[in-house]
């Protein structure tokens, strides 16, 4: 088993237990596995014997002797804890008192994940020692929101060597020797983030919401930086739609350039029936922003380009903290019913002009099939293909011919009720003329 650890601190003092101060604070899966432990406590901690482990199985990381965490500070633990990297695990921080394996271990902090979020991305709380999880880019080693240092070696304290005394002369006057004085090392302070600039908050993009997840799970929502440097979103927002009733969630996260990063909210805030989705920087204004309906179990709303503010939105299967999955292209036109008795779209004006004889104008924007009826011969019906938004001379001019045939229909009944009446008129004079013959 490899293992490396960074601050660790070798001090010859007494710690009192510290367990609820002692939290995961990032976890990276790949490709090396390493663990960052926040100190959350006003005093160092004594983490000398704990346990790091995964959801089970006999094997567990032991933390070595003499290790401690300095007040507000990290410390980063890498090795092999046999962490799923494609399948749902859990990282669990034990206390010295007992192994993993044994029931009567105390656990002291975990977090349970899905699968890994990619290379050289993490899980973090964001920010630090909060409830509020989030992956993206590891930060291992630093503030995870403030992306400062948070690593602290222990500084050693100067002996100072005790002053000769000197052998009495009595020509010579003694000097006093001076005392050197030990200033203590000032922790730096915090540096004040710098907002980003307009230019910059252009290339911040919402990417994937997850709306509507499977029981147990949580809502999330993807970020794309679309620039090609690494941005930090800090203090900024996510919304439903505005003046709704739902509390903003605030975050902070680092994207890297060209990459993704995920804000998991600690409770829902988006209706599955229907909302908007804000995305707002730290002064509330507003930079991205969706709509939806109907949001279906466990698909995620993903953006199918970021060239564009008008890219295409739809539910697909999830891709978090990678390349978003196309959206289909729907190529078949919507299948619109007409209601009886009424044609939609059809008229025999275009832009408040009438059209020339025997001619129609199709006005909606897809194509339809439509059965149009003679008015006095409801009988007579003729089916024609509409094209979108065009003139149709096809489908009308069979009104002319009907006419036609309505006309000839009638003289084809005189001629055939004259035809008749001379065939009845002939054959009672031919039957007459041979009952009355010698």
């Amino acid at each position: 088993m490899v293992i490396a650890f960074l601050g660790m601190g070798f001090l010859f003092f007494f710690f009192k237990p510290t367990f609820a101060e002692v939290l995961i604070n990032e976890v990276q899966i790949e490709p090396e596995q390493s663990v960052e432990l926040w100190n959350t406590a006003s005093e160092s901690a004594n983490i000398s014997g704990w346990y790091l482990d995964d959801n089970g199985g006999s094997t567990f990381f032991t933390i070595p002797e003499n290790t401690f965490i300095y007040p507000t500070s990290c410390l980063v633990f890498t090795a092999n804890f046999y962490l799923n990297k494609t399948s749902a695990d859990i990282i669990r921080l034990f206390s010295n008192a007992t192994p993993p394996t044994s029931t009567s271990a105390t656990l002291i902090d975990n977090y349970a994940y899905d699968k890994s979020p990619g290379n050289n991305f993490s899980f973090a709380r964001a920010p630090n020692a909060s409830t509020t999880w989030v992956s993206g880019a590891s930060t291992l080693g630093k503030n995870n929101s403030l992306l400062e240092n948070c690593l602290l070696l222990p500084t050693s304290t100067p002996t100072l060597a005790p002053t000769p005394t000197p052998t009495p002369q009595p020509t010579t006057a003694l000097t006093p020797t001076s005392i050197p004085t030990v200033v203590p090392t000032q922790t730096p302070e915090a540096a004040t983030p710098t907002p980003l600039s307009e230019a910059q908050e252009t290339n911040i993009m919402l990417s994937e919401v997850l709306i509507n997840p499977e029981t147990g799970s949580s809502e999330w929502v993807e970020i794309y930086n679309k620039s090609d440097e690494n941005l930090t979103l800090t203090d900024w927002y996510l919304d439903d739609a505005e003046n709704e009733g739902s509390t903003a969630k605030k975050f902070n996260l680092q994207i890297s350039a060209k990459s993704y990063a995920v804000f998991e909210l600690s409770s829902a805030i988006y209706n599955n029936a229907g909302d908007k989705i804000r995305l707002l920087n730290n002064s509330f204004k507003e930079i991205d922003a969706t709509e939806y309906t109907n949001a279906p179990k466990n698909q995620s709303l993903n953006r199918s380009s970021f060239d564009s503010d008008s890219a295409l939105w739809c539910y697909n299967n999830p891709s978090k903290n990678s390349t978003n999955f196309a959206c289909p292209v729907n190529t078949a036109a919507p299948s619109t019913p007409t209601p009886a008795g009424s044609i939609l779209g059809i008229s025999s004006v275009k832009n408040n002009a009438p059209l020339p004889k025997n001619t129609l104008y199709f006005s909606s924007d897809f194509a339809q099939n439509v059965t149009l009826s003679l008015k006095k011969k409801p009988s007579h019906t003729q089916t024609a293909s509409f094209s979108a938004k065009t003139k149709i001379k096809s489908a009308v001019s069979i009104l002319p011919i009907l006419n036609l045939l309505r006309q000839n229909l009638f003289v084809l009944w005189i001629s055939y009720f004259l035809f008749t009446c001379n065939l009845l008129y002939y054959s009672y004079g031919y039957q007459k003329e041979r009952k009355f013959s010698p």
